[in-house]
């Protein structure tokens, strides 16, 4: 991977270069030994040298004379009592430095002039917005090397600082179209959106403004997906020795489960928890993507609707059926007595029309709960014309970010953009199709020769408990992570998922591979067991000696009652203790520092629901990685609540006597002061 580098120097970076060693190396050695004599014109009044004088005062002068290759005239300058303070030099007065000995010469103080603004440019750090005037340099540039389109509208930049790094730029021009924003607008989204800063999601890291633009900066720049990395692992990766990879692999659900935690102790929901949208930087580390409250300053990503599908909690999809009205079956009865359907000239066309409809629920599916949304709507149907078989598209409304009725105001919401959440899908030919009573003239849903109806099966997405619905996501995530750690094929669990909706024989759909559906559930509930089978074959290793208490978890974490998972922050610490359990090489990468005053944020003890006094017991959430407190110290089996230490696996098993879903708590948390 090739060097990022930067022609910019703000003051951070001049600071980290800048040293005894640096000057003597840029210096020829016949004039070393100047550097260390008294000032020319210290007289006895000063005791500083000329090495003191270009560490403390001369600094951005030196590097600046470095760059064009005269770095000895800085003891002339010097001898003049120049120093930073006099930057930058006006064009006019560069001639009076005397840069060269042999008289003037108007390239070199050319070259001057303009290589001086490179080391006087100030620099963007984490948090801050600074405000750039119309000449002044900005140290951010397009990054060099490989694409520098993340994707529509997002760009990968380079800002130079003690280190240069990567990071995601999106732009935003005020009063442009086609939002028409202004200035204090955004910079109050930005400041809304920095409370979340995670350094596991996708988070504002600053922001700066030039020439009437809020350019806004986002870490996360990634290097792959969680998908493409586990399915092609790249080489980099492969040359670490295997404990180190292992170790790796094992932390990365720790991490994903303390971001999660993260925005759920603020009350937001993730609402996109899915492989495409999971990322692997160059040093292996894992984050989540963009969720939604990013989309008044991101543009939504583009959803993939089988993935979405796939990895979507039960209750974010119920089946329903729809009538459509038809024209009559029109035939002829030519020569022959052979009754036959006259062919049309639109008959073989595909056939896109949008018709309103009312869509009513299968009453084998789901019902939604009172608080849920039922997306309604225009469908889009294709296939042939009075085709009974034909697919339905609808899109679903748009899901809330936050749950409880609390969720954020952001300041610009009349001009934010709508989420875009996954489509309905279509059932497709492999899995289970009940027969519905919806048709009037036909009961199995098949119209007859003369019927002028038609059934139309989808699936609905219902949003419905986001954050329990982002625990089910996870869970799916994780079992992937273990799957590759186990040595095991991800295509190979994508079939076994949907083993049991295979048709027989040539044709067949596409399996349904999804989750959450009914006959999936054993499937995937299998898979596990497979996977627990796997480790106890190795428990010599550490990793794998902890993987079968965290695949427990994966159990409860993929309960189809919402009620029954975990919350992000029991997830985080179960994980936690186990992995220190097993003393694995390294420290655990993520540590827990926030403290739970109130009750859980969504998950809530019975005996809470129930009346009971709330337990005086703490419960630590993931920590801000802008936090300047420190971490705590690694847990032990008597400071987790309502987890035990016990090898056995069963005691990590949530039931729904243990947990309810509370939509309208609220939670108060104590926060250790950060940079935003």
């Amino acid at each position: 991977m090739s060097v990022i580098t930067s022609i910019w120097w703000p003051e951070d970076r001049i600071t980290a270069t800048l040293c005894p060693e640096f000057v003597f190396s840029k210096l020829p050695k016949e004039i070393l030994p100047r550097l260390v004599g008294p000032l020319a014109w210290g007289d006895g009044l000063t005791s500083e040298t000329y090495l003191e004088w270009i560490l403390t005062k001369a600094g951005r002068l030196f590097l600046t004379l470095v760059d064009i290759g005269i770095p000895e005239r800085i003891f002339a300058l010097v001898d003049e009592s120049l120093d930073d303070s006099d930057l930058p030099i006006a064009a006019h007065s560069v001639d009076r430095l005397s840069l060269s000995p042999h008289g003037e010469d108007s390239q070199l103080e050319a070259k001057f002039f303009l290589a001086q603004w490179r080391f006087v440019v100030r620099g963007i750090r984490e948090g801050e917005h600074v405000k750039y005037t119309e000449n002044e340099g900005v140290p951010v540039e397009l990054l060099r090397t490989g694409p520098t389109l993340a994707r529509e509208g997002v760009e990968k930049v380079v800002l130079s600082g003690a280190v240069p790094r990567v990071y995601l730029r999106t732009q935003v021009t005020v009063g442009g179209a086609p939002h028409f924003f202004d200035e204090e607008e955004v910079l109050e989204e930005i400041r809304s959106l920095k409370r979340l800063s995670h350094e596991h999601i996708s988070s504002i890291y600053g922001s700066y403004f030039v020439d009437n633009t809020v350019c806004i900066l986002f870490s996360g720049a990634y290097e792959r997906t969680l998908m493409s990395f586990l399915t092609d692992v790249p080489q980099p990766f492969k040359r670490l020795s295997k404990p180190h990879r292992r170790a790796v692999l094992l932390n990365w659900p720790h991490c994903l489960a303390n971001a999660l935690a993260w925005l759920h102790a603020h009350s937001q929901a993730h609402g996109s928890v899915r492989p495409s949208n999971i990322f692997v930087d160059a040093d292996f580390k894992i984050f989540l993507g963009q969720f939604e409250a990013l989309d008044t300053l991101l543009s939504p990503v583009k959803v993939d609707d089988v993935e979405s599908y796939q990895y979507g909690a039960p209750e974010r999809w119920v089946r329903s059926a729809s009538v459509h009205e038809t024209g009559p079956l029109k035939s002829a009865l030519p020569s022959g007595g052979r009754t036959a359907r006259r062919s049309s000239s639109g008959s073989t066309k595909l056939n896109l029309s949008f018709t309103k409809q009312t869509h009513k629920i299968d009453p084998d599916a789901e019902s939604a709960r009172p608080e849920s949304t039922v997306s309604q709507g225009t469908a889009i149907r294709i296939g042939f014309p009075n085709s009974p078989s034909r697919h339905s598209f609808t899109p679903s409304s748009s899901s809330s970010g936050s749950s409880g009725g609390s969720s954020r105001k952001s300041i610009i919401a009349p001009f934010r953009r709508p989420t875009i959440c996954a489509p309905s899908q279509p059932t497709s030919p492999g899995s289970p199709r009940r027969a519905s009573s919806t048709s009037r003239t036909n009961p199995v849903g098949l119209p007859s020769t003369h019927s002028q109806t038609a059934v139309v099966n989808t699936w609905q997405s219902h949003q419905t408990h986001p954050e329990a619905s982002d625990i089910f996501s996870l869970g799916a995530v994780f079992l992937d992570i273990f799957t590759h750690l186990c040595k095991r094929r991800i295509s190979t669990f994508v079939h076994h998922r949907g083993a049991k909706n295979r048709t027989a024989g040539r044709g067949g759909g596409v399996a349904d591979c999804s989750f959450h559906l009914d006959r999936n559930l054993a499937q995937v509930t299998a898979w596990i067991t497979l996977l627990d089978h796997d480790a106890t074959k190795k428990q010599k290793d550490p990793v794998f000696a902890a993987l079968p208490p965290m695949l427990e978890m994966v159990r409860s974490m993929l309960s189809k009652d919402p009620t029954a998972r975990p919350s992000a922050s029991q997830i985080e610490r179960h994980f936690a203790c186990v992995i220190q359990q097993q003393q694995l090489d390294g420290a655990i990468h993520c540590a827990s520092d926030l403290r739970e005053n109130g009750r859980p944020h969504w998950a809530v003890r019975h005996k809470q629901k129930t009346g009971l006094p709330p337990s005086s017991t703490s419960t630590s959430r993931p920590t801000s990685p802008n936090s300047d407190s420190p971490m705590t110290p690694p847990l032990t089996p008597a400071s987790l609540v309502g987890l035990s230490p016990s090898p056995d696996t069963s005691q990590f098993r949530f039931t729904p006597e243990d947990y309810a879903y509370s939509s309208g708590a609220t939670s108060e948390y104590a926060t250790a002061s950060g940079v935003w």
